[in-house]
């Protein structure tokens, strides 16, 4: 699965926060990582490795329209 710009994700365990794909990072290390920024908070920010990302049991891929709740 690909990891865009402007995908939507909730950490599972807190699905009211929304994190949008902002950047796909060019790091020195071996794995990618993305900046997050937090729907409706833009100064909230986190990198994450791409492979956290992906992990299901941390986080969930959501629809532009998906409820969180």
């Amino acid at each position: 699965m690909a990891i865009k710009l402007d995908d939507r994700y909730i950490k599972v365990g807190a699905p009211s926060i929304v994190w949008i794909v902002r950047s796909l990072l060019k790091v020195v290390d071996p794995v990618p990582h993305v900046l997050l920024v937090q729907e409706g908070a833009s100064n909230r920010k986190i990198t994450l490795s791409i492979p956290a990302l992906r992990d299901t049991s941390i986080y969930k891929k959501i629809e532009a329209d998906s409820p969180t709740d």
